[in-house]
């Protein structure tokens, strides 16, 4: 039987969230686990179920995959149950990413999954922040929560902006995009998050200090891109078929924000759009006016299923 899916838009959420994560950072074969479990049963990961038995974890960590879960975008709360513990639905994502790429093997899955994180307003405010409002290339902790503290509203409706919090979210953030090695950790048996492979943040070389690493990703397939794109125009109140090629770069839920990429990189990742056989852009510099015609009967999904049905035939 295939698993209940989630399909419809739940209760507004608070605007912002912090410190959900129980401390830890995403490990391997979480999301899978994670998955598997609700598909099998969406009740799996609330507590009364004891899901660390099955899993092999503590219970903290059974609360942290179900924040992951629904913070990476693989997992909605269905708030339409009436009585007892509240099911956690798979997504339309994560099933396909379940069916074509269980274990995250995939650099492109790998991709999605941070995408749909630092896309997260609500649950992943501090990996959001960084990414697509903070607007400088070098950071620590010390200046982030300084500059969360501008965000507006963030004081109303009772909402504590909490520095222990803020530190916390801010030391899983790096775990997330650094690994152990890279951050001198003192712990041998530490397991680096998956999403360190994709080399979004590095040392700046001063002490406690962070930086983008901006640039080409050469090694990030262009449907990457792609995708990205396209939920850049989805996440747009009017959804235009035409983007500047500013907002494309600067924008949050911008591809140039999320993916870390350059100027020039971006112009040729869209020029290798528009030469492909899908035609998914189109460059317009008319009159020095450069802006992308994007396809108006595509979403980001559709892209991302054809690249693992096309993935699928290729290796079939």
């Amino acid at each position: 039987m295939a698993p209940k899916t989630a399909t419809k838009t739940i209760k507004k959420q608070p605007e912002y969230s912090f410190y959900k994560h129980q401390t830890f950072h995403i490990r391997d074969v979480w999301l899978h686990k994670g998955i598997k479990i609700l598909n099998d049963d969406p009740k799996s990961l609330s507590a009364a179920n004891e899901p660390h038995h099955i899993l092999g974890v503590g219970k903290n960590m059974v609360d942290s995959i179900r924040y992951w879960m629904q913070a990476t975008g693989l997992a909605t709360l269905d708030e339409g149950t009436k009585g007892g513990a509240v099911p956690l639905l798979t997504t339309k994502l994560a099933n396909l990413i379940f069916e074509n790429d269980p274990y995250f093997e995939d650099s492109v899955t790998l991709w999605l999954t941070h995408i749909e994180l630092a896309s997260n307003k609500k649950l992943a405010t501090m990996w959001y922040w960084i990414f697509n409002e903070y607007g400088v290339r070098d950071f620590n902790s010390e200046r982030i929560t300084n500059s969360l503290k501008d965000i507006d509203g963030i004081g109303q409706a009772g909402f504590t902006l909490r520095d222990d919090y803020i530190s916390s979210d801010f030391s899983c953030f790096i775990r997330t995009y650094l690994t152990s090695s890279e951050r001198n950790s003192s712990s041998s048996d530490e397991m680096d998050c998956p999403l360190s492979s994709l080399g979004l943040v590095r040392n700046s070389g001063t002490p406690g200090m962070y930086r983008f690493a901006i640039g080409s990703r050469k090694d990030m397939d262009n449907v990457v891109f792609a995708y990205a794109l396209y939920k850049f125009r989805e996440s747009q109140t009017q959804k235009a078929q035409t983007i500047s090629l500013e907002d494309i770069r600067y924008s949050p839920f911008s591809p140039g924000r999320l993916l870390c990429l350059d100027n020039r990189s971006i112009i040729e990742r869209l020029e290798e759009l528009q030469s492909g056989k899908d035609k998914l852009a189109q460059l317009n510099r008319t009159a020095g006016i450069n802006s992308v015609f994007l396809n108006e009967d595509l979403t980001a999904f559709d892209i991302i299923s054809k690249y693992y049905q096309d993935t699928e035939n290729l290796n079939g």
